[in-house]
């Protein structure tokens, strides 16, 4: 049976730091990623991939994350090259063949900013996820000062979503072990077929959702009436002042790209521009 999984243990420097220090190294970053210019992602995307790989957790363990994004991410830059952010002032670079639809230099540099938005955040993503064991992510916003309903909400949806995914997996074992056919050579049938499970898939979901909701009231959980969790190991005064210190960084930084964009001029690295 086909089972997801978002943990991978490891004895990496990563798997090794507090949670509490990735999760606002995690915020930090995609911060970063939303305001840096394009030429300045690049470098932060080749980062963020190396960090990837000092994790040391199997590319089998992420491969169908990667492979569900990259059509996505090979699309952004021709519908941004199609339809350019002015097209009265932008360049056209090149045309679709056959078509003889023009493509916009600035549009394509658009979508490829999109695209090394979307990467990075997915990467720095999978490294939080696989490097962190769910419970500490439930603790980490509250070992933060957080009210525990953040963590515990956190937790409760990245737990959720491997169970679903778990589950439709199940779904499509019994109908395949029933005879039915999810790889013809009909892409059509093939994404009408996978569909129909969506619909039982998420009345089962629901239902689930309620008794879940029951079990817990019935257990004494409230939303207003903090629980005794479970206790973090200390941060050390290094990895705590490296958390002030990325935390300041991000902060001054998307000040001063703030700054950039209310004051037009000529920047390096494509600052003055969005």
């Amino acid at each position: 049976m086909r089972r997801v999984r978002l943990y991978c243990a490891a004895g990496s420097w990563v798997h090794r730091s507090h949670p509490s220090t990735k999760l606002v190294a995690f915020a930090a970053i995609v911060a970063l990623l939303t305001v840096f210019p394009w030429r300045l992602n690049l470098i932060l995307f080749a980062l963020l991939a190396a960090l990837l790989a000092s994790t040391r957790v199997p590319f089998r363990h992420y491969w169908l994350l990667i492979a569900l994004s990259l059509p996505f991410m090979a699309i952004a830059p021709l519908l941004n090259g199609i339809w350019p952010p002015d097209p009265a002032v932008d360049r056209v670079v090149a045309t679709i063949p056959l078509v003889e639809v023009p493509l916009y230099g600035e549009g394509i540099l658009r979508g490829v900013s999109r695209d090394l938005l979307f990467g990075g955040s997915l990467i720095v993503t999978i490294v939080l996820l696989t490097t962190t064991e769910l419970p500490d992510l439930a603790d980490a916003p509250t070992y933060l000062g957080a009210p525990h309903v953040v963590g515990f909400t956190f937790a409760a949806t990245l737990r959720y979503i491997p169970e679903v995914a778990n589950f439709l997996l199940t779904l499509y074992d019994v109908q395949e072990s029933r005879g039915v056919d999810f790889y013809t050579r009909n892409p059509v049938t093939n994404f009408a077929r996978r569909t129909t499970i969506f619909i039982p898939l998420l009345v089962l979901q629901l239902s689930r959702a309620s008794r879940m909701s029951n079990a817990m009231e019935s257990r004494g959980f409230r939303i207003r009436q903090a629980p005794t969790l479970y206790a973090l190991r200390p941060m050390g005064r290094a990895e705590r002042a490296a958390v002030y210190a990325v935390a300041a960084l991000a902060i001054v930084l998307v000040v001063l790209r703030a700054g950039t964009l209310l004051v037009p001029g000529d920047y390096p690295l494509g600052f003055g521009t969005f």
